[in-house]
């Protein structure tokens, strides 16, 4: 199985990890090119002239690796991270179950192939008509009473220019639609389409510090929360100067009102 040439990068765990707050931006610069030299090559190098070779020999390399060098662990001579062995552990496991299903898929849709010599055969199988089904919690008879809701989200998330839905029906069906129908269980049409109101309206004000364009399913997955008009999305994502302004303004709003209060004998 030949190795992925991407791993995960979860932007948060990186900015808060405790090693690397520590690091000035020299440092984290040689830790992300290790880290990659690190998945791509199956390990690194202990030697410390082709660390500092593969980093662009910077004059301050003991300095750097002191807090670097934290990051990775040694093994069968070579250094290792255990974040990137987490994520190769969870793409092997994720292709391995993928390639399972597809299996089990294909068995299901062409049987067992056995002694058919002439090849597979395909297997009718029986299906149960939408109305009669005797699971609610199937995906179809779920997609199916919420096709309205469904429908009217990704008009309004259309709406609002944002970013389009993927091109391909494949994406959609296998990202977008599971994510809205799970939603849909904790907040009302009205709900989600306010809070991807409140999206667009921060996505593209400058006075909000808010500005990573999202499709719908990343939207619903990671930001829905944050931009609920419950949660203060507007206050919350206000940058600092014109928080300031604001305080600024409500400030001589105090001042005017006191003024102009009568004077009591």
């Amino acid at each position: 199985m030949n190795k992925s040439p991407a791993f995960q990068f979860y932007v948060k765990d990186f900015l808060t990890d405790d090693k690397v707050v520590v690091m000035n931006m020299e440092a984290r610069g040689v830790y992300i090119t290790l880290l990659c030299f690190c998945w791509n090559n199956n390990g690194l190098t202990n030697d410390q002239e082709g660390l500092k070779e593969m980093c662009g020999n910077p004059v301050n390399w003991e300095k750097i690796w002191g807090k670097v060098g934290k990051c990775f662990y040694i093994k069968g001579g070579k250094l290792f991270n255990k974040r990137l062995d987490k994520e190769a552990m969870k793409q092997k496991k994720w292709k391995e179950k993928s390639s399972k299903g597809g299996k089990e898929s294909a068995k299901v849709r062409w049987g067992d192939r056995g002694n058919n010599k002439g090849g597979y055969k395909k297997v009718k199988t029986k299906t149960k008509p939408l109305g009669n089904s005797s699971s609610p919690s199937s995906s179809s008879t779920s997609l199916l009473n919420n096709k309205e809701d469904i429908y009217s989200i990704i008009k309004h998330w259309n709406s609002q220019k944002i970013k389009s839905l993927e091109d391909r029906e494949s994406n959609i069906r296998r990202k977008t639609l599971p994510k809205i129908q799970k939603q849909l269980k904790d907040y009302s049409v009205e709900e989600i389409s306010e809070a991807i109101s409140n999206y667009s309206t921060i996505l593209k004000e400058d006075k909000y510090f808010f500005s990573y364009s999202w499709q719908l399913w990343e939207f619903l997955d990671r930001g829905l929360v944050n931009f609920l008009t419950k949660n203060n999305p507007f206050k919350n994502y206000l940058s600092d100067k014109d928080k300031s302004i604001i305080k600024d303004e409500q400030r001589k709003k105090k001042l005017d009102d006191w003024t102009k209060k009568p004077l009591e004998d």
